[in-house]
Parts: C-alpha cells; structure tokens; sequence
C-alpha cells in the first residue's frame, strides 16, 4: 500500500462520522420502509433504498480495506441506538453484512483507487442479497414467491439510484472542493 493509501487519524475519523450520520439518517428512513412494507409488501421495500448514501460516501472518500465494514458497522450501531423499529439485532446485521459487501466489492478491483466509483457501485449492488437474508426472515418474505425475486432486481436499481450514485456524487462533489484536501482526500482521476 502506498504512504497516501495508508490510514490516517483523520481518515478514520471522517469514516467513522459518516458511517454515524448514515446510522441517524437511516433511522427515519427504516421507519417509512417498514411502512411502505406493511402496506404493499416485498415490492413497496423494494421500490425504497436510501439506506447507504453516507457509507456509500465514505467507500468513494477513503477507498482501503475495512473502509466499508467500519462504516457500515457503525452505521448499524448508530441506527440501533437512535431506535431503528426493526431492533438492535437486525441494525447491527446490515451493518456488518454490509460492510462484509463492500469489502468483497473493493477485492474485487483491488482497491484499485482509480476504480472507487465501480467498487462503490457494486458494493451497493452485493448489499442487497447480502442483507435480506435476515430482512426475509423479519418480514416473512417467501424466497418461492415470485414477488420476492421481482423486489430483489427492483431493490438493485433503487439502491443504486437512491443511495450509491447520490453517494458518490456527493462525494465527488466534497473532494472536487477541496475541503478534505487537507486530509488527503482529492478528486478522482478516474477513466
């Protein structure tokens, strides 16, 4: 790893903020997904995904190992704390599965910094089959309705489009100012 690619103090810090800001935002946002489950099932959870923006954030900013898995652990424990309606276990659960899908996304392209928007992408395409396993279980989806798969592929798109891109959007746009320049953080030179 290059000196630059290293953790720094502040590094982690910013990781562990924005993995906290996702856990206290996602809070609310939970509390109108299980509505929207309630009333139209698999499918109005699906349609209903900004649960990684900050995460997603911090994977574009600070693009190494563990980066997805602190923060989404984190995440996970603040979401807990500030009364996610699904429990402390299941808070907890996407945390770390989540994180767990951002780690595999990162090996995938070798955290290859010039490739962090395809490694966020993807992660937040892994978080979907990673998490519901449990969100199946809570909510009693049946794997053998067809609706459950129609959610899953409609979950995909609206993760990516409600949390992944706005993620690394906003991202782009913290770095393109260079407010976190100071940290190392600087703008993508991707292709």
């Amino acid at each position: 790893m290059q000196a630059q690619e290293k953790w720094t103090t502040a590094k982690l810090a910013l990781t562990v903020v924005l993995g906290a800001v996702n856990g206290a935002v996602t809070t609310p946002i939970a509390a109108a997904w299980v509505a929207l489950n309630a009333a139209f099932g698999v499918i109005g959870a699906a349609v209903f995904q900004p649960f990684i923006i900050f995460a997603s954030m911090a994977g574009w900013l600070v693009p190494r190992p563990g980066v997805f898995l602190l923060s989404h652990l984190v995440s996970g424990i603040a979401n807990w704390l500030t009364g996610d309606p699904s429990g402390g276990f299941a808070a907890v659960y996407w945390g770390v599965a989540g994180g767990l899908a951002g780690e595999l996304a990162g090996l995938l392209y070798g955290w290859n910094r010039d490739k962090r928007t395809a490694i966020v992408l993807v992660a937040g395409l892994i978080y979907i089959p990673f998490t519901n396993v449990v969100t199946a279980i809570l909510y009693g989806w049946d794997p053998t309705d067809s609706l459950f798969w129609i959610g899953a592929v409609i979950a995909l798109v609206t993760i990516t489009l409600e949390s992944t891109v706005p993620g690394i959007a906003l991202a782009r746009w913290l770095a393109d100012s260079g407010l976190l320049r100071t940290i190392g953080v600087e703008a993508a030179q991707e292709a």
